[in-house]
């Protein structure tokens, strides 16, 4: 069956450079899409106060740090993965988060903010947020999605594929290899 929800995931150690306040700002503007909030760290009461402010209630959920089955069942019920939406905020822009590898693993489209060198190739199924402290316009993502749904290339069989292809820690270590005999 196809997906119609919107359901974005973002998980990792909470900091202020993952701009998740970005995607939860963003939130009120588009009531049908939901975020669940995946860990914890320094931000998270910000994050926290921050949902509560915009009257968030069922639009978002914070579940703390989750592993094994649980977190397998969060992404599982995720329609799109959120990566680092802030890095800028410490004066950097190339950035390779492991959430990132994480969500295409798993078959997951993703947003994203910033340089991230092993996605230069821009592929459809990532989604380029503006590198700004501004609320992700959540109606933009959702219309990508649409899209994205609709574009029988695109699967999550054929994002895992170019994870495989692309970000697996073996064909990087032969490649480095190679470029040194």
């Amino acid at each position: 069956a196809e997906r119609t929800t919107y359901h974005l995931v973002a998980a990792g150690t909470l900091a202020q450079w993952h701009g998740y306040d970005r995607h939860l700002a963003g939130l009120p503007s588009h009531p049908e899409a939901t975020l669940t909030v995946v860990g914890d760290g320094p931000e998270l009461p910000a994050l926290r106060a921050l949902a509560a402010a915009h009257r968030l209630g069922s639009q978002v959920q914070f579940t703390g740090t989750l592993t094994g089955a649980a977190f397998d069942a969060v992404m599982a019920a995720a329609d799109v993965g959120v990566s680092s939406l802030g890095e800028h905020r410490r004066g950097s822009f190339a950035l390779s988060p492991l959430k990132t590898r994480d969500y295409l693993a798993r078959g997951l489209p993703l947003v994203s903010a910033g340089d991230d060198p092993d996605l230069r190739d821009d592929p459809n199924f990532v989604y380029r947020a503006p590198v700004s402290d501004r609320p992700l316009d959540l109606r933009r993502i959702t219309a990508w999605l649409d899209r994205l749904r609709h574009n029988p290339c695109v699967t999550p069989q054929t994002i895992r594929s170019f994870a495989l292809a692309h970000l697996d820690m073996t064909q990087r270590a032969a490649a480095i290899l190679a470029a040194c005999n």
